[in-house]
């Protein structure tokens, strides 16, 4: 992936952020953040997998489980308490917002 085509698809997930946002533009989103989320994962960055798995979350994307797994591994094994938020606030997020379509 290059440089060029994360800057893409990290626009794709701000672009879902704004009230506005449609559902295709919500639906890019979740696609967006699924792929950086992999793209991290493949590449065994920790921290940039948990920032990417969070993203991933508040968007409603459907996060495969072994990726998932992956990811807690990563927080216990960094053990940065403001990536465990991140985390945390992307789930309580979700949970406060049935609509995103989870």
């Amino acid at each position: 992936m290059t440089p060029c085509e994360i800057r893409q698809l990290k626009r794709s997930i701000r672009k879902s952020i704004v009230a506005e946002a449609t559902e295709d533009d919500r639906y890019q989103a979740r696609t967006s953040a699924i792929a950086l989320l992999e793209h991290s994962v493949q590449r065994r960055h920790k921290r940039l997998a948990v920032i990417r798995f969070a993203a991933a979350i508040r968007t409603g994307a459907t996060i495969r489980l072994a990726n998932w797994k992956y990811c807690e591994e990563a927080l216990a094994s960094v053990g940065d308490d403001k990536l465990r938020q991140l985390v945390i606030d992307a789930i309580d997020g979700v949970t406060e917002n049935p609509a995103i379509g989870l």
